[in-house]
């Protein structure tokens, strides 16, 4: 699992930084309005991106499958709220664009994982592990985030 992993973030860093793809997934994060009228193609680099998406994600899920050994239709729950708390603790702008960066991933997951670990060893709840959680995204948002730009300011 861990060289799944591994492979998907060094090729999605290669793609992302040294492409021309990368570029115009700024531009469209940045305005697609503004990316459409610079001459992206923004329908056709949405539909390569969502359908790259969907591979990773079946990836993602035959080997949680794998591992787990089963499949129930509550097995992705809450995922999407674990991602969006791991990339604000990153500092990546919640709004996209060009001040993307890679490291913001890499620095939100580890961050994240760190905590949810050490929420674990301290043998809290699942219920009040989630509600720590949630207020540390709140705090981080209320604190960190520049209203105008939807930046996470560090």
């Amino acid at each position: 699992m861990l060289t799944f992993t591994v492979i998907i973030f060094v090729v999605a860093y290669l793609i992302f930084t040294y492409t021309g793809l990368g570029s115009r997934l700024k531009a469209i994060g940045a305005g697609e309005t503004a990316a459409r009228f610079a001459g992206i193609r923004v329908e056709r680099t949405k539909i390569l991106i969502f359908g790259a998406v969907g591979c990773i994600t079946g990836l993602a899920a035959f080997v949680n499958a794998i591992k787990v050994g089963s499949v129930t239709s509550t097995a992705g729950n809450q995922l999407e709220t674990q991602i969006m708390i791991a990339l604000v603790l990153g500092g990546m702008p919640v709004n996209g664009g060009s001040k993307v960066r890679f490291y913001n991933i890499i620095l939100g997951v580890m961050t994240y994982k760190v905590l949810s670990s050490g929420l674990v060893m301290l043998m809290m709840p699942t219920q009040l592990q989630q509600l720590i959680l949630g207020i540390i995204f709140l705090i981080e948002v209320a604190l960190f985030s520049d209203r105008k730009t939807g930046m996470i300011v560090k």
